[in-house]
Order: structure tokens, then sequence, then C-alpha cells
């Protein structure tokens, strides 16, 4: 397996690249606005009450904020069972409450002090980008194969969104990853663990644990097959307790309350709207002329540049069940998120590069995987070497960096900052 020079291809080493190399990303936004950490909240007045907040946060003016303000509330107090509460009101209580686990730790690690929570909620995702770039490594040297694995899963742009708006994303990736190479490993009992834990940041990881679960119940043999399927049975269990609880205590089912707008029943007519809307011009994505094109641009070239992706996954998925690679399962768990992100909406999470950069990421990272297990990349009978991959990322990262950087930091792209 290719390795990186010296010791950057260990997991410590893979993490404080990547730490570092998000560091430099953010410094822009971070110094538009004089290092405030609580920017990255993105909170609006629609929402959030100034006057109210335990400590002064940056509120944007006539602005419904982003769902970092909803995790902001919820890491003051992630048992409040009111709607408005430290001057935050929850827009849809169940289903914020159903990703409590990101709010809950920084809620923790806050030691009870809510001045500090902008603060906490920044430091917990650059620990997760660190995380996720040190398990993608231990996961590349566990399966045999190439140290590319870990750069292409951590700089994944909708990581940078995470990072600059306060969501969950970034947790349930590395605790997603983590679970992954417990399964690999065959640790079962600490796959279980950190695959629920993965599920009460973002229930968007339970197409990934049911793929896996499938494919146990289907293709495993032999004396772990038992375990496997406890396990892959066991880990939902908190999850569906969170979920009935919330239930109980709002009166609606947390899933619910997003479904209307976040999905359509057409597969790829969400996808299909946008990329139409941003060529024909029918959709403005900004005020101004020319920044309305530079989103244009950039979401052609990261919408695009994901359904090249898609293909490339898809037309590995043969090879990589054929396999005998131990991230053979991860095949059929992807094909569960595909179906799911086919289902998203024009109205929900094509919305913005913000909404679907986000909104992919389970279905990019494991698509990592797939590719990686699945060998040597072919096209037209040839090997396709890491170049042409490598200027494809960077330009996606590069629009993510732009998207990110005029909205939360320069504001080229919305206007100056309230």
């Amino acid at each position: 397996m290719p390795r990186l020079p010296g010791n950057l291809h260990h997991p410590a080493g893979a993490a404080a690249i990547a730490m570092f190399a998000y560091a430099i990303m953010i410094l822009p936004s971070l110094a538009a606005h004089h290092f405030d950490l609580s920017t990255f909240i993105v909170a609006g007045d629609r929402f959030v009450d100034a006057s109210r907040t335990p400590g002064p946060i940056e509120v944007r003016a006539h602005s419904a904020g982003y769902d970092g303000e909803f995790f902001y509330r919820l890491a003051m107090n992630p048992l409040s069972f009111e709607p408005t509460a430290d001057g935050v009101t929850l827009d849809k209580p169940a289903f914020r409450m159903g990703r409590i686990l990101y709010p809950a730790l920084a809620w923790a690690a806050a030691l009870g002090r809510q001045a500090a929570v902008p603060a906490v909620l920044f430091g917990l995702n650059m620990l997760g980008i660190g995380g996720i770039a040190a398990l993608a490594s231990a996961l590349a040297g566990t399966a045999g194969i190439s140290w590319m694995l870990a750069p292409s899963i951590v700089f994944w742009p909708g990581f940078l969104v995470c990072l600059t708006h306060d969501t969950a994303e970034i947790l349930a990736s590395a605790l997603m990853l983590g679970a992954i190479l417990c399964s690999v490993r065959r640790r079962f009992l600490a796959y279980a663990i950190l695959a629920s834990l993965a599920t009460l940041a973002r229930e968007t990881t339970l197409p990934v644990f049911a793929g896996l679960l499938m494919h146990d119940f289907l293709f495993v043999r032999g004396s772990h097959r038992r375990q496997a399927i406890a396990a892959g049975v066991l880990l939902f269990v908190p999850f569906a307790a969170w979920t009935v609880f919330l239930t109980a205590a709002w009166h609606a089912v947390p899933a619910s309350q997003n479904l209307a707008r976040n999905f359509d029943l057409l597969p790829f007519a969400g996808f299909t709207r946008m990329v139409l809307d941003c060529i024909t011009g029918a959709r403005a994505w900004a005020p101004k002329p020319l920044a309305n094109l530079i989103v244009r641009v950039i979401v052609l070239t990261t919408s695009l540049g994901l359904a090249g992706f898609a293909c490339l996954v898809a037309a590995r998925l043969p090879a990589v069940f054929r396999s005998a690679s131990p991230l053979r399962p991860l095949a059929a768990a992807w094909l569960l998120l595909a179906a799911m992100i086919a289902l998203l909406s024009a109205g929900g999470p094509w919305v913005e590069p913000a909404g679907y950069l986000r909104a992919t990421t389970e279905f990019y990272v494991v698509g990592c995987l797939v590719l990686a297990a699945g060998g040597p990349l072919t096209a037209f009978g040839r090997r396709v070497g890491p170049a042409p991959l490598a200027l494809a990322g960077l330009a996606m990262v590069g629009c993510g960096w732009v998207y990110c950087t005029s909205q939360i930091g320069l504001r080229v792209l919305a206007g100056p900052p309230p």
C-alpha cells in the first residue's frame, strides 16, 4: 500500500495536518468577524433574540439564520422542553432534538457555562475534523488500501460548511467512521456503541448501519455471524427509544417534521430542478448579478461533480460485491444512501450549496470507501491515475471555500453583516 513520506501516514499526523488546513481555510472568515466564534452559529433574528441570550452573539437582522442556532440553543440546555428558551425559539422542536448528541456534548464540555457554548461548538467540530482524518487513515491501514482515502474524505466540502455553520455532520461522520473501523476489526460491542451514538448525532447515518446489517444477515457466515447481527440490531435501540420519548414529549414524530420539505416522490426531481434552474437563471441565488453568476458556477461545479462521483461509485459496485475486501458490506450501505439522496427535494437540501453539501455527507464518505475497496479505477479500459481525481476534488473544495468564506466571512455574496 502506498504511504506518505515520514510519519504523515500515521493517524496522528493525518489529524494534525487536517486540523491545520481547516484552520487556514477558515481564517478569512474569522478575521472578518474579529475572531468572534459566535458568527458560526449563523443566528437570525427570526428565531434568536440577542437581548435574551446568555452571552453576546452575532445575530443577523431580517434573517431566519441557519441550523447552528438550534444546536446553540440545545447546547445551553439539552433537556429544555420549551419552544423558546435562552433567547432562541426552536422551529421544529422534535426534529431538532432528534440530533441531540452534538449539543449535549457541547453542554457537557462547557461545564454549564453558557457563554462558552459558541467556542465549544466550534472546538468540537475542529476536533472532529482531526478525528475523521485519523480514523480514515487507520481504516486505510486496516483495510489495506491507499493512504489517499484519508485526504479524500476529510477534505469533503460539506465538512467546511459544517465547521462554519456549527452543525453535526462532522461529529456524525467521525462516529460513523469509528463504527466502520470497529466492524472491520470485528469489535462488535464498540461498533454497536459508536454506531448508536452516530444515529443520535444525525439520523441520516441510519441507512449506513441498516445496509451493514442487511449484508451481515444475507452474506456473513461462520462464528462471527451471530455477534455481527446482534450488534447490528442493538445499535438501533437507543435511537428508537429517543424517538419514542421525543414523540411523547412534543406530540410529533421527529422525522415527520422534515419529510414533506426535504423529500420528493419522484427520484432525481430535486436535483434536476436545481440544475435546470441554475442553467436557465430561473432561480436567483444572490441579489447582485456578479454574485449570482459566481454562485451559479459553484452550484454547477459541485452538483455535477457529485453526479459524476455517484456514477463512479455505481460503476464500482459489481466489483466490490465480488471482492473479498473487508469494506464490501459498505456497497449495500451506499445503495441505501443513494436511494435517499435521489429523493431529496429542490425546496429542501438542494436549495443551496450549504444544504446539499451537508445532506450528501454520508453518501460521499461511504462512497469513498466503496471506491477504495474496488481496487484501481479504470475508464474506457484504461487506468485512471490520481491526478484527474485530485484536480476534481480541488475544484470542489475550492468552490466550497469560496461559498463558505463569502457567506459566513466576507459576506460578498449576501451583503455586509448587520
